[in-house]
């Protein structure tokens, strides 16, 4: 079974007394979009995280939104491309592969001073007691 599902976070908002001002830590448009397949022993997805650019005029006053961390333009739009999959080795045991942010794309999350991590590749096993 393949099933596709999609979420996006769109967040506007200005102050409403005197001159009217951006609301300071509104985040840009941001989402997932994903594809799973479903297998008898587990699944598999890819999917897409994203987020909008988001103007330098458009970050609230102050520096809750980390304005000087942006590009004199304001903070680019990024997406990743991430792959993950789960095998069920028994009732109790079930191991997990991600390899996330496949295309090495450089980004910040909105308001944070901290670059995202680059490629990556992840490995999990879970048990049921």
């Amino acid at each position: 079974k393949t099933t596709c599902r999609g979420v996006i976070n769109w967040t506007r908002g200005s102050s409403l007394s005197g001159d009217p001002t951006p609301l300071a830590h509104s985040p840009p448009t941001f989402g997932r979009a994903e594809v799973r397949r479903s297998l008898a022993v587990g699944h598999v997805d890819c999917f897409v995280q994203f987020a909008r650019a988001k103007r330098a005029e458009d970050y609230g006053p102050g520096s809750t939104d980390n304005l000087e961390e942006a590009l004199p333009e304001g903070t680019p739009s990024w997406a990743t491309l991430n792959l993950e999959g789960s095998l069920k080795v028994t009732d109790a045991w079930e191991l997990r592969l991600a390899g996330v942010n496949l295309l090495d794309v450089h980004y910040k999350t909105f308001a944070s001073g901290i670059s995202a991590p680059g490629r990556g590749l992840r490995a999990t096993a879970s048990a049921t007691f």
